[in-house]
Order: C-alpha cells, then structure tokens, then sequence
C-alpha cells in the first residue's frame, strides 16, 4: 500500500525544500502554534528562529511556491477556524493545543489548570530546550528571555528542573507549552470536540457561502 510522508514546515523556503527531497503533502505551521516550531535551521538572532507568518499568509505563501496538498496547523481551536483554513486551500487541519484539557489527554493537573484559566500572555521562548517554542509566560521563560540557540544541550539541563516543578505542582519552572488561542480551548471529551468541530466547521461555511451568493 505504500507510505505518504508529511513534511512540516513554516516559510515557503521550507516548503521548496521539502518539495524537492519527495515530500507527498506539507502541514504549515504557523507562528501561532504552541510547543516548539518546526524550523529546520534554529536563527539564533531571530526570537522566533526564523521569519515568522501567520498561519493564513503561510498557507498562501506556500501555496504559491510548491504544488503540494497543505495541512494547516496553528492557533486552531474552533470549527470556525478549521472553515478559514480550509476555505484557504488547505485540505486538512491540525489541533494541538485544543486537545490538551481534553479527559483523554496527558496533560499534567497544573499545564491544565493554567490552560483552563485562560490569564496568561504567550510568548516563543528558548529558555527550556534552546529551540523556539510558544508558551504560557511565567517566571523561568520571563527570567531567561536571552536564552541561546543550545538544543539539546538546554533541554537536557532544564529537564530535572521542569519534572521537579510538575511534580510539585509549580507553574512557574514548568515549560506551559500553548497556542496563542489556548484560552478558547474547550474542556470536553475528545470524541465531543471532534464533533463540535466538525458542526462548527459546516454552519461556519454554510453561512460563508450564503453570504457570497
């Protein structure tokens, strides 16, 4: 039957590369991703590790560089959202951080509770792996804002420091890894979200469509 290998990327550079190396489809990622961006050579004079896009400018910038299927990934958290993307010429979406305080997730009580809460800025940060990554702002990513382009090196350093702090129930010395929209996450069975999304995502065109025509 075969394989289909998905490349992720985040500039249209990324993308001609993946394109050329046989890439069968792209998930874009775009800056409002929470965890660490899929950057495939880390910029240690940019924050963000690279040029950062919105994932909408990505998905058209990409699109007009390689003839590719697109998975869009990035900031999703509603049906609403999986509609603009799709509407956008993706073929797909991609939800990460929607899925976090969900019952079926792994998520630990504390990264949870301040998802739920919905009272923190994020920010890309290097302060916990030496990769840029979003997450929620606390005291460690707002103390160590000059942290160097040092993966795995940092991760391996922060890592006792980061269990210690979960197991301790500290939000403050954990890596509260998140998407710009955390706050609109919905604390339901994952089974219940899909749904959600998927009635979200069909009134959201319904009414794109009756509005056009």
């Amino acid at each position: 039957m075969g394989s289909e290998v998905v490349v992720t990327v985040t500039t249209p550079a990324e993308a001609r590369l993946a394109a050329e190396v046989g890439a069968d489809l792209l998930c874009v990622q775009g800056m409002e991703a929470g965890g660490h961006r899929a950057i495939f050579e880390d910029d240690p004079e940019l924050p963000g590790g690279g040029p950062l896009y919105g994932l909408l400018a990505a998905i058209r910038l990409v699109q007009a560089e390689v003839d590719l299927p697109v998975i869009a990934a990035g900031g999703l958290v509603h049906g609403a959202d999986v509609a603009a993307v799709l509407a956008a010429g993706a073929v797909a979406a991609q939800l990460g951080t929607a899925f976090m305080v969900c019952g079926e997730a792994g998520t630990q009580p504390v990264h949870r509770a301040e998802i739920a809460a919905g009272q923190r800025e994020t920010a890309l940060t290097r302060a916990y792996s030496g990769r840029p990554a979003r997450g929620l702002v606390n005291r460690f990513l707002a103390d160590n804002t000059d942290a160097p382009a040092a993966y795995p090196q940092l991760n391996n350093l922060t890592k006792p420091m980061r269990g210690a702090a979960g197991k301790a129930g500290d939000p403050e010395r954990m890596s509260l890894w998140a998407g710009q929209t955390y706050a609109q996450a919905r604390a339901v069975p994952a089974a219940e979200l899909v749904r959600r999304l998927i009635d979200e995502a069909g009134a959201s065109l319904a009414r794109a469509t009756a509005r056009l025509g």
